[in-house]
């Protein structure tokens, strides 16, 4: 016997049903099989390209992310000596799992349930790629390479979804399968991809995916890609039943803080906006949002889940640059906005500082609603700018980590703060840094990536602005990659998060210039986390914010 349920994206067990019970109910449809299972729909999957409540929830075991990519693939791990071999190598374009009998070469291989999340590509050239899905012979997906990325092929047609950021290629429609996965290329395959991917919990089932989508799961698609290009600002979920906003403001002195929100009790903070009034000018704008900061507390904890400059929380190291993504933005009229949802058990605080010289007036806008399901389901909300660190140790120069946590939890956002001090034509320079993502204590990462620019979402390190859902290039210096001057960027990984159990470390290299004298970085990591989690990050002196960086200004 099948129990129809409301409310996707839940955890199995008799907590999460009695909040199903108790009311926490929408729209979206998953079944829960009398063996314990769970059959994930369509339209569910689609929902997981505008929610951001869910990212909150902590993993079920088994539950994992990881990507494919045409990585240079002599960086390799000795388990006998313990050593990372070639670990800087960069020879990524044409990396493959093997090549097949009739010459085709898999460029991708998993094994179900799950689902591709994020195609990403370089250069697709003339390749034409098939898509193999839970051990068919025929292909769900059988198109020239550059035909998942043009919008000529349904359902790839979206164009929130589907588009060219800065000549990278992306492609966001999920692409779910139940038993397996295999992705191959024939024909020209010289080229730069990335394909993330889900796998979820051993007992879960998803349907196998096809081209030719129902009416309804064509009007769920359409609703999302309408969200992504319309409303992007505004909180996906809607108004939450039992909500309450407060609206304040305050004149934070110098050297003074300010309390916008003290809260006793259970809930979850579904928005918070912050405008700050008088900032004469993109210099101005600098040097106040790196002054100002915000940190965050839940539950009574002594050492913030939450502390950034208050502009790189809400996602750009570069002053003000309007800006829209799904969880975080600038908007034209002065408002930046928060969308990251944030539980807590019995109290939250947030705090609003001023490390600057001059009194700032600062307008505070918070909404709060109450728990849909229990508080034990769920993790914190962490966010901590910081300056990252070197792992030069058993040959992983150039690692460079930017966020090192334990226990159960989910990685979901990273803005990246890039300053390069001279012009380093002909090269070699920054944006060749792969992302490496250690999940679990794991020694090779299951993320491993191609470059800091691909893993950004744009290519061949184009300068330019480009604002998408999922990640931004806000600030970036004129002329060419090899041009002095600030990037700001951001990569938001809503659906294809990272779940971890234990522990999770996020590198991304510091190619080359692993001393600071050519570039420097600063990091703000966003992630979600067990309470009582280990979160080593502390509040930063505002001479480590602005020592590293000259100012400069957008280019759009």
């Amino acid at each position: 016997m099948k129990t129809i349920l409301r409310r996707c994206h839940r955890r199995i067990g008799f907590l999460f049903v009695l909040g199903l019970l108790l009311g926490c109910f929408n729209s979206r449809v998953f079944t829960l099989t009398a063996a314990g299972g769970v059959s994930y729909s369509y339209i569910d999957l689609i929902g997981r390209l505008t929610s951001l409540e869910r990212l909150a929830e902590l993993p079920a075991p088994g539950e994992t992310s990881a990507e494919w990519t045409s990585r240079d693939r002599s960086s390799t791990y000795d388990s006998g000596t313990g050593q990372y071999l070639n670990w800087g190598a960069n020879n990524d374009g044409d990396g493959v799992i093997r090549i097949q009998p009739d010459g085709g070469a898999v460029l991708a291989e998993m094994s179900g349930p799950g689902c591709l999340w994020r195609i990403w590509a370089g250069t697709p050239v003339d390749g034409h790629l098939k898509i193999f899905l839970d051990g068919s012979s025929a292909p769900a997906v059988d198109l020239a390479f550059q035909d998942y990325f043009n919008r000529t092929q349904a359902p790839f047609t979206c164009p929130s979804l589907v588009y060219e950021a800065c000549k990278g290629l992306n492609s966001y429609v999920p692409i779910p399968y139940n038993l397996s996965c295999k992705v191959v290329i024939y024909g020209n395959r010289n080229t730069y991809y990335h394909f993330n991917y889900s796998t979820f919990a051993p007992a879960v089932t998803v349907p196998t995916f096809t081209r030719n989508l129902t009416a309804v799961e064509r009007d769920a698609l359409s609703n999302a890609d309408n969200f992504l290009l319309n409303h992007l600002g505004t909180d996906p979920a809607g108004v939450r039943r039992g909500e309450t906003t407060t609206t304040n403001s305050y004149a934070v002195a110098p050297g003074r803080i300010v309390t916008p929100l003290n809260f006793s009790g259970p809930g979850a903070i579904t928005a918070f906006k912050v405008r700050v009034n008088g900032m004469t000018g993109p210099g101005d704008q600098w040097t106040t949002l790196r002054a100002l900061t915000v940190s965050m507390s839940w539950d009574g904890e002594t050492n913030a889940s939450v502390w950034a400059p208050l502009g790189d929380f809400f996602g750009t190291a570069g002053g003000y640059i309007p800006y829209t993504a799904l969880p975080l933005g600038m908007q034209s009229n002065g408002w930046m906005y928060c969308y990251w949802y944030m539980p807590f058990a019995s109290h939250a605080q947030i705090v609003i500082g001023n490390d600057g010289s001059v009194t700032r007036n600062v307008d505070v806008v918070i909404t709060r609603a109450p728990l849909t399901i229990p508080i034990a389901s769920l993790g914190r909300f962490h966010a901590k700018w910081n300056r990252g660190a070197y792992v030069s140790h058993h040959g992983r120069s150039p690692d460079y980590s930017f966020l090192n946590t334990g226990g159960p939890g989910r990685f979901v956002g990273l803005a990246l703060h890039v300053y390069q001090t001279v012009d380093v034509t002909p090269g070699p320079w920054w944006g060749e840094g792969d992302e490496k993502f250690f999940v679990d204590g794991e020694k090779m990462p299951s993320w491993f990536g191609t470059g800091s620019e691909d893993y950004f979402g744009f290519s061949w390190g184009t300068p330019g602005y480009f604002s998408k859902a999922y990640h931004t290039q806000a600030l970036a210096p004129a002329g060419t990659l090899y041009a002095p001057g600030n990037r700001a960027l951001n990569r938001f990984h809503i659906t294809d998060n990272v779940p971890f159990q234990t522990s999770f470390e996020g590198c991304i290299e510091k190619w080359f210039y692993t001393n600071d004298t050519i570039t420097t970085y600063a990091v703000m990591p966003y992630w979600y986390l067990a309470a009582g989690g280990s979160d080593p990050y502390n509040a930063m002196t505002i001479s480590s914010r602005t020592n590293y960086f000259v100012p400069s200004p957008a280019i759009h």
